[in-house]
């Protein structure tokens, strides 16, 4: 086993069942909080390494304070002038939070759940055990994302490699506080995402138009291969932004139009059926206005509400002429939009391409419309990974994507608030537990809530 020499012992376990306390005199000031440390044990008769790292640190004894009294004289020059020399001074306790010993077979910690008995001694974990344990992919090989080093160690020491893998399967968040370089780390990850070894299909929801330095990567040799490989790179500004009027659901319209009535609505959900039913799939904004008429037509047998539910309907802004007034919304929200289209729509087939990253830009886009810019996206792409994996759509089909995506979404809480249901969060809870199983991967930016 090891041959390197302790810092310290084990004193015992700690405040709960995964920490244990070690005492050291820590000579080489080496005990540094969040540092990695280990000892040495035998589990089903193979010797093992449990990892742990330093969480807490407090003084168990210390120089007597006459010691400090005098700045200009060291208190080791006072030891030693009353024969203090020869005796250790100082000592601390540091608490360890056990990670556990990594098992090769499984890619994964393994915590023992047994302290390490008292006087066990703990070494510092070297940087190749680091390097090992700490990145489950290696460095170049598929599905690795380089993403720095460890922060206690010096650069470059103890690289650090996210496994791409990880992601596609539990999807990934960015949580940290403003200034501390979500979106640098998030650039970072993108850069690796379009390495040769890598080349995956991404798409970038900017909200803020912060992410144009990206196409930087086009041309540069680090993201070459032998193959002619090169990534690309493709900004959708706001000005190109398409969404096909009949790709909205009954939830994206009635979103689309606030401060309707119950009657409105109620106009308006039959007419969405009426114009589906009638006009197929890919119906139109003067078709679904037709259908408005005809289900305001259809409501006319109903009894004629009396005077008191007019006035109480009219003092809400409520007058009746539903159909009129539903078409007047349909129309100030869609007809001549820059960016809802009878016709035209982003082809998923240009948005996901292996070694492209496509960046939509939002930033000059109302926030309704954005959000349901990115419902429709999500569901297209989720519903087309679903057609394909089921053999349900082949080549050439609008539904069809034979390969993974992943989308990473700026600025989380405008497109999926915890405060709110939006038509965003909905498609988004969606994917988030269920799309793995059709390769969507989701990651979310957003800013740390600190309170106050």
């Amino acid at each position: 086993m090891s041959q390197v020499i302790p810092i310290g012992t084990t004193k015992g376990p700690g405040e709960t069942p995964h920490e244990y306390t070690v005492i050291t005199p820590d000579r080489e000031r080496t005990a540094k909080s969040s540092e990695f440390v280990y000892y040495e044990t035998v589990v089903d008769g193979q010797p093992r390494c449990v990892l742990g790292r330093i969480t807490g640190r407090q003084p168990v004894r210390l120089f007597p304070d006459s010691f400090l009294a005098d700045p200009g004289v060291p208190p080791e020059e006072v030891a030693a002038m009353i024969g203090y020399t020869g005796r250790e001074h100082e000592l601390f306790e540091f608490t360890v939070a056990v990670l556990g010993y990594y098992d090769e077979t499984l890619g994964d910690f393994i915590n023992p759940r047994l302290p390490p008995r008292a006087g066990t001694p703990i070494y510092v974990a070297d940087n190749t055990m680091l390097a090992r344990v700490l990145s489950k992919r290696a460095m170049g090989q598929t599905g690795a994302a380089h993403v720095g080093s460890l922060l206690s160690r010096p650069v470059n020491e103890v690289p650090i490699a996210v496994d791409l893998r990880a992601v596609t399967s539990t999807h990934l968040a960015v949580i940290a506080s403003t200034g501390s370089g979500k979106s640098y780390l998030a650039g970072v990850l993108i850069e690796e995402l379009m390495m040769p070894h890598n080349r995956a299909a991404v798409l970038i929801v900017d909200p803020h138009g912060e992410y144009n330095t990206l196409a930087q990567m086009q041309g540069l040799d680090a993201f070459a291969s032998d193959d002619g490989y090169q990534p690309q790179v493709e900004i959708i500004r706001p000005e190109k932004v398409k969404v096909r009027i009949s790709s909205l659901t009954l939830g994206d319209l009635r979103y689309l139009l606030p401060e309707m009535s119950e009657r409105m609505h109620y106009v308006l959900g039959r007419a969405y059926g009426l114009a589906r039913r009638k006009f197929g799939e890919k119906w139109m904004l003067k078709q679904l206005q037709i259908a408005v008429r005809e289900a305001e037509g259809q409501m006319s047998g109903q009894a004629e509400p009396s005077i008191e539910e007019q006035a109480e309907a009219l003092s809400k802004g409520d007058d009746f002429v539903s159909a009129g007034a539903v078409i007047w919304r349909l129309n100030s929200r869609l007809e001549g939009s820059a960016i809802f289209d009878d016709f035209e729509s982003l082809p998923l087939d240009r948005l996901f391409q292996p070694g492209q990253c496509t960046v939509l830009q939002l930033n000059e886009v109302d926030h309704r419309e954005q959000q349901v810019v990115v419902a429709t996206l999500l569901r297209r792409l989720l519903y087309a990974r679903m057609q394909t994996e089921k053999r349900a759509a082949v080549e050439g089909d609008e539904t069809y994507l034979p390969y993974p995506a992943f989308v990473l979404i700026e600025e989380a809480h405008n497109f999926a608030p915890a405060s709110a249901d939006l038509v965003s969060s909905r498609i988004l809870k969606t994917i988030l537990s269920e799309g793995r199983k059709f390769g969507v991967a989701v990651g979310l930016i957003e800013l740390a809530q600190i309170p106050v």
